[in-house]
């Protein structure tokens, strides 16, 4: 699968962006051979969605979205398993988006962090109380990477079955 690729305002694909401030972990390990398990739902009281990935040319990005029986997000799981090129600064979030790609709301990381070649980092979006909630309309999540520098986002494929 490939990833789509966006430029600042110039793609109607990304819409507006509401940045919402959110409890998460973030992790790094050591090299590709570390990535966690993005489908992991353990301990969140939701279960397994589904989860896409995409591929670039310096890694892998990818998203598992685990989900309570009310549509309500408890997990959602970005993660980007880099193989090559330079270091980079990168943000991860994840949207509830519509099938015909409206936008209903995106969530950001807590803050800009580097990655190079050889590293797997990752975010944890946990809601313990108060979750971000699917609807008929907006029932699908992707997980987002936005290199700093440069300003383009990285977006995986729709996982629809919320």
């Amino acid at each position: 699968m490939t990833l789509q690729k966006s430029k600042g305002k110039r793609v109607a694909r990304l819409a507006a962006i509401t940045a919402t401030l959110t409890v998460g972990v973030l992790g790094l390990t050591a090299a590709p051979a570390h990535a966690i398990n993005v489908n992991d739902c353990s301990g969140t009281g939701g279960s397994w969605r589904g989860s896409e990935e995409g591929s670039l040319s310096n890694g892998v990005l990818q998203a598992g979205f685990c989900v309570d029986t009310d549509r309500k997000a408890t997990r959602t799981t970005v993660q980007y398993i880099k193989s090559g090129g330079g270091t980079v600064t990168l943000r991860f979030g994840w949207q509830i988006i519509s099938p015909s790609d409206t936008v209903k709301e995106t969530y950001w990381d807590e803050g800009a962090f580097t990655q190079s070649a050889g590293q797997t980092k990752y975010y944890r979006f946990e809601y313990p109380t108060w979750r971000p909630s699917y609807d008929s309309t907006y029932k699908c999540g992707r997980g987002i990477m936005k290199d700093q520098n440069s300003g383009t986002q990285y977006v995986t494929k729709l996982v629809c079955n919320m």
